[in-house]
């Protein structure tokens, strides 16, 4: 599975290798989309870190030059449609075995299936309806093709298939939950069932509070082969406005691999204060080298894709509000401006020095 989509991946380096210079050196020049005058990547697939030998930098390249054909990728892209549907119908119908709860501060619980499978169920609270967050960013991710965000999806639950779990950490904490959590007319607990992950590492760039600092791991070589997923993660999230990726416990390595996991995105989607804007500007300012293909797919996102993409089923709820909607639409121009911005001054052979524009908030 990692290694099917790190060959999916490779055709994003690929393309940016070939519609850029060869070593990645700062000349003239950018990429086209086939059909159109629209730029539709930086010009720079790779930045070049001040002391890297020319020897260093054809290597990095080479690792990206793989053979892909067109119907492979079709192929790879289909094959990841129907892994995706798959493990969604598993979250909607798998038999439960056990629940866990995951925390005592938490409201959320681990649950085991019956083949020993997991999942975390976030449910949605009353007042507090953010776990529907969780799917609509998954659902949003896989439109645009970034991978590696678990699959997510709204399930209901009976309140007694965990009273008793919950008991176990004492009656008040059981009450506590039975309290907090929203049911429907019929008793349930809705909520979202989210893909367990496994095989999840650290950086290896967190301080000891877990946080990490985006521009290191931008000027430092030594993460130099996850600067493409990241760069793909930092356009994700800032489109989406989720905020705190790198405060800890929200971005993993996919051992083995230079792939990411992203989790965690309760926070998603939300207005922002003005702190954590800044978080996501100064992100999308440190970023390299993203996968052209995922600004193709910013640049031609609708509100039509976005109402179709977080269109559900079973739960009479909606994932994402009208506002939260238009908001993404909002974004998704300020972090173009950027981009074109980057493209234009990079063709020019400086550097652009542009600021984020203040997102206008519906």
């Amino acid at each position: 599975m990692v290694m099917s989509y790190h060959v999916y991946m490779r055709i994003g380096w690929l393309g940016a290798v070939l519609l850029f210079c060869v070593g990645c050196n700062r000349t003239s020049g950018h990429q086209k989309s086939p059909d159109s005058d629209t730029v539709t990547t930086f010009k720079t697939a790779v930045r070049v870190i001040e002391g890297d030998s020319e020897d260093e930098r054809a290597m990095s390249v080479a690792k990206r030059e793989d053979s892909v054909t067109p119907k492979q990728v079709m192929g790879e892209q289909l094959r990841v449609q129907q892994e995706r549907i798959l493990i969604e119908d598993w979250l909607r119908s798998a038999k439960l075995r056990r629940i866990k709860p995951v925390s005592s501060r938490s409201k959320s619980l681990r649950l085991i299936f019956s083949d020993g499978s997991s999942a975390i169920f976030k449910p949605l609270l009353k007042g507090d309806s953010s776990a529907r967050l969780e799917v609509a960013f998954y659902r949003v991710a896989a439109l645009l093709g970034v991978r590696h965000v678990p699959v997510s999806v709204m399930r209901p639950l009976y309140p007694d298939r965990f009273e008793g779990v919950l008991k176990l950490q004492g009656e008040e904490a059981a009450k506590a939950f039975l309290d907090a959590v929203a049911t429907d007319d019929r008793g349930r607990v809705w909520g979202a069932m989210i893909e367990w992950m496994n095989g999840l590492s650290p950086l290896g760039a967190e301080d000891g509070q877990g946080r990490l600092d985006v521009n290191k791991i931008f000027t430092n070589k030594e993460f130099r082969d996850v600067w493409g997923p990241l760069s793909d993660a930092i356009l994700l999230d800032y489109l989406l406005g989720n905020w705190d990726r790198f405060s800890g416990g929200n971005l993993f390595q996919i051992s083995g691999t230079s792939e990411l996991a992203l989790i965690d995105h309760n926070e998603a989607f939300y207005r922002l204060n003005e702190r954590q804007q800044q978080k996501l500007d100064e992100a999308l300012l440190a970023i390299c080298c993203p996968t052209p293909e995922l600004i193709v797919r910013i640049r031609a996102l609708t509100r039509e894709d976005l109402i179709s993409a977080v269109k559900t089923t079973g739960w009479p709820g909606e994932l994402l509000r009208p506002v939260e909607i238009g908001n993404i639409l909002l974004r998704k121009d300020s972090l173009l401006d950027v981009i074109d911005s980057r493209l234009a001054a990079e063709a020019r052979g400086g550097k652009s020095g542009k600021k984020v524009k203040p997102v206008a908030f519906q």
